[in-house]
């Protein structure tokens, strides 16, 4: 099990060369290994699915290659690997390199290889493939972000990322033990005293209204709202009626949107709020009659469910809330932190030595609040500072009725009405 992903092996995807090259520190020569094995991919495992890789690039040739896709699948089906990489035409990869950039190529064939997107490879190789500002280049001086979670892995990663750049960030956390230690933590990493805290229970809707409420009059203007407070529950419990998952994940950073939107709407950069989710909603589909786990609870899958919830919402708060104020959603990729440790052991075990650092994982989210770039492209979804599809596994896809009825069911449990983030923040 150990070299499988989503049921293919390493090798399938030509994750082997990736990593072997990437460990001896030659990104370059990762980055070339992945153009002939991604164009095996689109090949071998696309001309028949149509999925979205063939898509791109053989729709986009015109599909004067389809024959040689159906060609190195059936070859790739019966076990002659060799000769379906020797049936790839060399025309293919050139004509690819036409289509878009050789970065934006390298980026999407990385993408496909899901380890390499996923763990401390995509950062290296894509920070180098777009030129990234570093994050301490951007200048935040004069606004305030509040992170949820801040106390610990990608949550004071992302808050030192935010002081860094010149930001005033004020933390919740659930214990004022918690937010002294992690003030200080981070005002010896950052030389700054900008940074502040906040006790909140997020599982309590009424303490979040009423900490809207406090928040908005301390801080009139907020320019970046970072939804990080997260966990993965091993046993299924409910709190006011809410499967603790939903509650925690969807429910009240929902709720808490809704509160402080007087605040963002006052901002002029605009207000941003960002979400961090998860690459494991790609393993779920939305099934708002399974969203609470009534009878089906599994930890990982029940997180996974939260965190696809959280990707259809953003994209009807971005519908509602236009550009006045940018919502986005961002996955981490697979970082390395105390809550990977403590939830999937086996997991960070067998990956652990490919894992990002918690300040890697957390670079888009921060970047999501600095950079101008997100303000045009409300309601996305990011990894490593661009924007990803939400679904790859069929069946995976949201339907339009689907998502209304998500929004009709969040809103209904955070107690507020059908066109709440039409007006100001009051809870019905």
């Amino acid at each position: 099990g150990m070299d499988k992903v989503g049921g293919k092996s390493f090798d399938d995807f030509g994750v082997a060369a990736v990593v072997q090259t990437f460990v001896h520190d030659d990104v370059d020569e990762a980055i070339d290994a992945l153009r002939p094995q991604y164009a095996l991919y689109i090949g071998g495992m696309g001309a028949r699915d149509e999925n979205y890789h063939f898509e791109v690039f053989a729709r986009m040739n015109e599909g004067r290659y389809e024959g040689d896709c159906v060609k190195i699948q059936d070859l790739y089906l019966d076990g002659r690997k060799d000769e379906a990489i020797a049936a790839v035409p060399s025309s293919l990869i050139d004509d690819v390199a036409l289509v878009g950039s050789p970065a934006r190529i390298a980026d999407t064939a990385l993408e496909a290889t899901i380890v390499g997107s996923f763990t401390k490879i995509g950062p290296a190789v894509r920070s180098r493939l777009d030129d990234w500002r570093p994050l301490s280049d951007f200048d935040l001086t004069g606004r305030t972000v509040l992170v949820t979670g801040g106390n610990g892995g990608l949550g004071t990663a992302t808050v030192e990322l935010l002081v860094e750049a010149g930001a005033t960030v004020h933390i919740t956390v659930r214990s004022e033990e918690k937010g002294v230690r992690t003030v200080d933590e981070v005002r010896r990493a950052t030389g700054s005293d900008d940074v502040h805290f906040w006790t909140l229970d997020l599982m309590d809707l009424d303490a979040v209204r009423a900490f809207g409420t406090e928040f908005r009059e301390e801080v009139p203007v907020l320019d970046g709202l970072v939804h990080n407070a997260g966990a993965m529950f091993e046993d299924r419990a409910e709190v006011d009626g809410i499967e603790r998952t939903v509650l925690l994940h969807v429910v009240a950073p929902f709720l808490l949107t809704h509160e402080l939107l007087p605040a963002l709407r006052a901002s002029e950069h605009p207000g941003r709020v960002v979400w961090v989710s998860s690459g494991g909603m790609y393993s779920e589909a939305l099934r708002v009659e399974k969203l609470q786990s009534p009878d089906d609870y599994e930890p990982a899958k029940s997180y996974a469910r939260a965190k696809r919830a959280q990707v259809v919402l953003i994209d009807q708060l971005a519908a509602r809330l236009g550009d006045e104020v940018v919502v986005s959603a961002m996955h981490p990729g697979w970082a390395a932190t105390p809550g990977v440790e403590r939830s999937l052991p086996t997991f960070n075990k067998i990956m652990g030595g490919l894992f990002r650092d918690p300040r890697s994982g957390a670079d888009t989210a921060a970047w999501l609040v600095a950079a101008d770039e997100p303000v045009a492209r409300p309601g996305e979804f990011w990894l490593d500072r661009r924007t990803r599809r939400t679904a790859y596994v069929p069946g995976t896809e949201t339907r339009p009725e689907q998502a209304m009825a998500l929004w009709a069911e969040i809103t209904s449990l955070a107690g507020l009405d059908n066109d709440a983030f039409q007006g100001s923040a009051t809870a019905s």
